[in-house]
């Protein structure tokens, strides 16, 4: 196994401390690392011991055998941040393909299995009361924020979106009550999004948030929360979200999407019907 797999799999029964060891390598891995345990100590702000009991943690003798690892198995050119753990530079394409799939299916899995009855009951019913939605997300999520609008406006639902933290704020100041702000991000840490679920909730208009933790300041600023898979090992800053993080915003989105249309009284299946009927004389009408 190599040091990155030894990571993934032990990571959730190591100590804090251990963590963010195991963080600062696997964050440093395209780099040359010659680090002696002395020097590690004073980067991270842990103690030799924390590092040493790491080492051991990982199946290795002790620190130096986990240097030699890391030389040895060239962990630095294998891995790509936020990709799935699995892929590996050297597969070949129906290998990636198969380890791609196998991934989305299983954090979407999680997903599920994280379902809480009661939020998303609390979801549904805000957006089936709610006369405006906007969908709010930066980097990544905005695309899941476009995909959100364009799904309820063909329903017939006054949805739009905000993707930057200027307008993020304006129109968050100024949503009432009878409007629903949903909030995308996969860390949570987004401030602007979450600047924004407290402004449009002291207003009076209902919060939802779709992220991954539940202890983070978008999770924790809105009304109700929807948690989505995790990855163990901590996102690495600007290079993007986890692959798996944005198929399961896409999962919850939808599925948000099917409850509403089966429970709202807002004739969504009927508006449906309307503008496919409308899209389809369109494009016939430009193709003959």
């Amino acid at each position: 196994m190599s040091v990155v797999d030894r990571i993934n799999d032990t990571y959730p029964e190591l100590r804090n401390a251990e963590k963010i060891v195991a963080d600062y390598i696997l964050s440093n891995l395209s780099r040359r690392f010659d680090k002696s345990i002395t020097d590690l100590a004073k980067a991270v702000g842990v103690s030799e011991a924390t590092i040493s009991r790491l080492s051991r943690s990982l199946g290795y003798s002790g620190y130096q055998d986990l240097k030699l690892s890391i030389a040895a198995g060239g962990a630095y050119d294998e891995v790509i941040p936020n990709l799935p753990a699995e892929i590996r530079e050297t597969d070949q394409p129906l290998e990636i393909s198969q380890k791609l799939s196998d991934a989305l299916t299983n954090s979407i899995r999680d997903t599920r299995a994280f379902l809480d009855k009661q939020a998303l009951g609390l979801a549904v019913d805000a957006l089936c009361a709610s006369n405006q939605i906007v969908f709010m997300g930066v980097g990544g999520a905005a695309s899941i924020c476009l995909e959100a609008s364009h799904l309820f406006a063909k329903a017939g639902r006054a949805a739009s979106y905000v993707l930057d933290d200027y307008g993020q704020i304006v129109t968050a100041s100024t949503m009432r009550a009878g409007q629903t702000l949903v909030a995308i991000s996969h860390t949570g840490q987004t401030k602007s999004v979450a600047d924004a679920l407290q402004l449009a909730r002291k207003a009076g208009a209902r919060t939802i948030a779709i992220t991954s933790d539940r202890r983070s300041a978008v999770a924790t600023a809105a009304e109700t929360a929807l948690i989505t898979w995790k990855h163990e090992k901590t996102s690495v800053a600007l290079f993007g979200d986890f692959i798996e993080g944005r198929a399961c915003q896409l999962y919850l989105v939808d599925l948000l999407f099917i409850l509403v249309m089966f429970r709202s009284e807002q004739n969504e299946k009927d508006n449906l019907r309307l503008t496919g009927n409308a899209l389809k004389d369109f494009y016939f009408s430009i193709s003959s």
